[in-house]
């Protein structure tokens, strides 16, 4: 028995492979919401993208004067696009719950994780071996196809490419 004041959205979705509307619902005062949310992706809880970028910059300027080497993780869930429209958003963001698990378990809380988009991720690896990333990389790419997503019964495994970048004093910008 109580009001609020809200913005309503509605987007077409699939659940249980049967069409809906998905509602979202936000507070009226969406600043306040954005704000807490500054640095952190409100699904998964890793960085997002602005924070992950800005850390992103800072870190090349801090290799641009040699000795701290590191590795730039880039994680794309290949089978994102399929999930979403045959099993709707909701699949989709419990997916997206479960790869960050997987990265928050497997990765030093040193290493900075983020999410770029619906479908992509990225690491800032601190450690400048390259076969050290590489097997790590490879690690985790295992952990994630092996991962069975499970949600209402349905139970989807994901797939993932894991592209690794070598940040060091000649490194282009973000």
């Amino acid at each position: 028995d109580s009001n609020f004041n809200a913005y309503i959205e509605l987007q077409e979705s699939r659940l249980d492979n049967e069409p809906c509307v998905q509602v979202i619902v936000r507070p009226e005062n969406i600043q306040k919401t954005q704000k807490s949310f500054s640095e952190h992706d409100p699904i998964t809880g890793l960085y997002n993208s602005q924070f992950l970028n800005r850390r992103l910059d800072e870190t090349i300027t801090t290799a641009l004067t040699g000795g701290h080497d590191c590795h730039l993780f880039y994680i794309e869930l290949n089978n994102h696009q399929a999930l979403k429209s045959q099993f709707g958003a909701d699949l989709c963001d419990h997916a997206a719950r479960d790869l960050a698990d997987i990265l928050k378990q497997q990765l030093n809380p040193v290493h900075i994780k983020g999410r770029i988009s619906e479908s992509s991720y990225a690491v800032i690896f601190q450690d400048p071996n390259p076969d050290k990333a590489i097997q790590v990389a490879e690690g985790l790419c295992k952990s994630i196809t092996e991962h069975t997503c499970s949600m209402a019964g349905t139970q989807v495994k994901l797939i993932c490419s894991i592209g690794i970048a070598t940040i060091t004093d000649t490194s282009p910008d973000a």
